[in-house]
């Protein structure tokens, strides 16, 4: 069983990062921590599984950050069905989401979240990574 709790900063400190994202973890600035909405969810054990959330970046547009940690693997579908819960909450129309090119499992992920990637890469801090975007259904 997971728990959802409101995202602190200081979440990030309990969070052992999986191998494909300790570079975005020091980096600390990959999760943008104003505005928008965000999350850190928990197992049993009080092990920080997964930090995510959005923020608003241009009119009805978001992007989304998550730093998944290597306890994660076991719950990844309890961590989807979580995020794909929370999304139609968010006042979101599309939400665009990043991941480092070469990180298999980020854009694995990405995938089946719902999101498609865009012909766009772009550089951060030297580094190439895909673009993705998708639509959010709000219910009625």
């Amino acid at each position: 069983m997971i728990t959802i709790l409101p995202f602190a900063k200081s979440h990030l400190d309990w969070l052992e990062p999986q191998p494909g994202q300790r570079v975005e973890l020091l980096a600390r600035g990959y999760c943008p921590m104003r505005g928008g909405w965000s999350f850190t969810a928990i197992d049993e054990e009080c092990r920080v599984l997964m930090c995510a959330g959005a923020m608003p970046c241009e009119d009805g547009h978001w992007w989304a950050w998550a730093l998944l940690s290597v306890h994660a693997r076991r719950r990844m579908l309890a961590l989807s069905r979580a995020v794909l819960g929370i999304m139609p909450h968010t006042p979101a129309e599309k939400i665009k989401t990043t991941v480092r090119w070469g990180f298999k499992e980020g854009h694995k992920w990405a995938v089946m979240l719902g999101f498609r990637p865009l012909r766009e890469l772009y550089r951060i801090e030297g580094v190439w990574c895909a673009i993705y975007e998708r639509s959010v259904r709000h219910g009625s």
